[in-house]
């Protein structure tokens, strides 16, 4: 088990892939010149991105969401097989219609709470019901579902590729770190954290997610 964390800003706008990703995993930006024709399209130019590298099967948990759907737009693209595990509780099916009828896609309505078993080469574990209009209204039924995702789903999860010998991915947030008192933070800064704020649901499920990650690879990495 190689687990890797990446952590996403929450207040980023249009998040981008993570370097961990293209370091470790992702690759998808990989692009090859070449000095004969193309095989495939009849003419000079360059080989497609997955040419020459053996097609992964991957599950993207939460991959219905909007970082997840544009994650598996890029796998898609670079040939790989994509099941999307989502609830649909943030996620939206609108997100991913378009790959309906791609031999490559597989899309299961599951919750991440309860134990699924695959066969898959990689897991990229991006499902949280992040909603900030929740934390604020509902906080004590949202920790309890934090809780229940980030525990739970990230232990099946990570039991999964265990199981099977999958690499997993676990995505983040800079919100572990709290109010921070370090800018940029690095992976080894510690964070200044408040425990009871109005956030803290949330921030402490996904550090929670990130002991039990570390815990794994401590122990059978």
């Amino acid at each position: 088990l190689q687990p890797t964390l990446s952590r996403l800003g929450p207040t980023e706008t249009h998040p981008s892939i993570p370097k961990s990703f293209s370091n470790n995993v992702v690759s998808h930006t990989q692009e090859f010149s070449v000095s004969n024709q193309n095989p495939i399209h009849g003419k000079m130019g360059r080989v497609p991105v997955g040419i020459g590298r053996r097609r992964m099967r991957i599950v993207v948990t939460g991959g219905a969401g909007f970082v997840g759907s544009h994650l598996v737009d890029k796998l898609i693209g670079r040939g790989d097989e994509v099941i999307v595990i989502d609830n649909f509780f943030t996620g939206r099916k609108e997100n991913v219609v378009h790959l309906f009828g791609n031999p490559r896609f597989e899309l299961i309505r599951h919750d991440v709470v309860e134990p699924i078993l695959l066969e898959v080469d990689q897991i990229y574990h991006l499902a949280c019901p992040a909603s900030p209009v929740h934390y604020k209204y509902n906080p004590v039924k949202t920790i309890i579902s934090f809780f229940t995702t980030n525990v739970m789903g990230t232990l099946n999860m990570l039991g999964l590729a265990k199981r099977v010998g999958a690499r997993f991915l676990l995505t983040s947030t800079s919100e572990v770190y709290g109010d921070p008192l370090q800018h940029p933070q690095k992976e080894t800064y510690w964070g200044n954290v408040n425990p009871i704020g109005e956030r803290s649901c949330y921030d402490e499920g996904k550090r929670t997610a990130e002991t039990l990650t570390m815990d794994y690879h401590r122990g059978d990495g």
